[in-house]
């Protein structure tokens, strides 16, 4: 893991007065490919590909054979990962905008869209950007407004929060459009930060009061919520298909509910003002005054371990993915290190990330004027 000294000179220069929607604007393309070498009778050499800073680019055909060498390959720039209308910005594609007024806070994935919220609505976008958003929930009007968003087996749910506390709910719609949303949920107080396992869909209800609580249903039900956890003050939960436990944040604690039963996994920690969790094989990471830090995923333990020092950012975002931990920072800046070992990596980035989402091939994030990927 870096060091405390390595990160102060890596945010020394981070400036809190910084929009979610700054950057460092367009890289450059990647240099220009050269040719395959004179053909043989074997026919000639591919050429080479394009510097990496502007995407991938393309490499050159190798020559008939006898013949001359291959032809040029081509510039950096748009790559069929990144089609329009979206653009490519050096290593960063931007999928989707945002309009004026909106805010993106949510982000989820299928095989083939990026689907995420802003203030009154749910997106989803092509993950290659080869066609413009398209709303797949209905607008909402008034005091309500959109507070989580999870896959949940072949569908994706949402939560409504309004501002009369006590009229939220949570709907949901197949993956693939076949029918239109439909509540699961209704009554709800100020839903939010909808997550699963393999068994219960969960979420938290009103954070700051002691109306909260964590509700849970069955994975792919349409009826039957229930309180997993009494109304106390929750402010961050997590699960993922690893055990049955919902972990969470309450007051300074971080507990883990499964059925009947709760258990302390680790008691009077000091925490930011964004309270975040992501779980991975063993651990729980969560967002400490200090930085990352993980505790193992047991019944009272009597510490965490800093993973990750954060001297003077605020973390914004976090997750765990096939055993990376990825985060973002209030300096736009973007990072990941793998849970297993040392060595952290800055990623390219814009805007400052509101939630970040992995697969295979990419890391997708929304930010406050848009959604954008990069590589891994």
């Amino acid at each position: 893991m870096r060091t405390l000294g390595a990160w102060v000179v890596v945010f020394v220069c981070a400036c809190s007065s910084k929009t979610a929607n700054e950057g460092d604007g367009p890289g450059s393309g990647g240099a220009v490919a050269t040719g395959g070498s004179a053909g043989s009778s074997s026919g000639g050499s591919s050429g080479n590909g394009g510097a990496p800073s502007g995407g991938a680019s393309g490499g050159g055909g190798a020559g008939a054979a006898g013949g001359g060498g291959g032809a040029v390959g081509g510039t950096g720039g748009a790559t069929s990962d990144c089609l329009p209308p979206a653009k490519q910005s050096g290593a960063i594609c931007e999928l989707a905008g945002i309009p004026g007024g909106e805010k993106a806070v949510a982000i989820a994935l299928d095989s083939t869209h990026v689907w995420y919220t802003t203030g009154k609505v749910v997106r989803r976008v092509p993950k290659d950007g080869s066609a413009a958003p398209e709303d797949v929930s209905p607008p909402l009007t008034g005091t309500y407004k959109i507070g989580g968003l999870v896959a949940d087996g072949p569908r994706f749910c949402w939560s409504h929060e309004d501002g009369s506390v006590t009229n939220g709910f949570v709907r949901c719609r197949p993956g693939d459009l076949s029918a239109a949303a439909t509540s699961i949920a209704t009554g709800e107080l100020r839903p939010r930060d909808l997550t699963r396992n393999e068994k219960s869909l969960f979420w938290m209800n009103e954070s700051s009061n002691a109306n909260g609580g964590i509700r849970s249903m069955p994975t792919g039900a349409t009826s039957g919520a229930s309180y997993l956890v009494s109304p106390i003050p929750i402010s961050a939960i997590a699960a993922d298909t690893i055990d049955e436990w919902a972990y969470y944040i309450s007051a300074t604690d971080i507990r883990r509910a499964k059925g009947a039963y709760v258990e302390v996994v680790l008691a009077g920690v000091v925490l930011p003002a964004r309270q975040l969790l992501a779980l991975a094989p063993g651990y729980v990471f969560f967002a400490a005054n200090d930085g990352i830090r993980r505790v193992a995923r047991k019944l009272f333990q009597p510490s965490s371990a800093l993973t990750v020092p954060v001297p003077s950012n605020q973390i914004t975002a976090l997750t765990v993915y096939e055993g990376t931990v990825y985060w973002a920072l209030d300096d736009n800046s973007l990072w990941m290190e793998p849970v297993a070992s040392n060595g952290e990596k800055q990623l390219p980035a814009f805007g400052t990330a509101q939630a970040i989402a992995v697969d295979a091939q990419s890391i997708y994030w929304v930010h406050g004027s848009g959604v954008a990927k990069t590589k891994r």
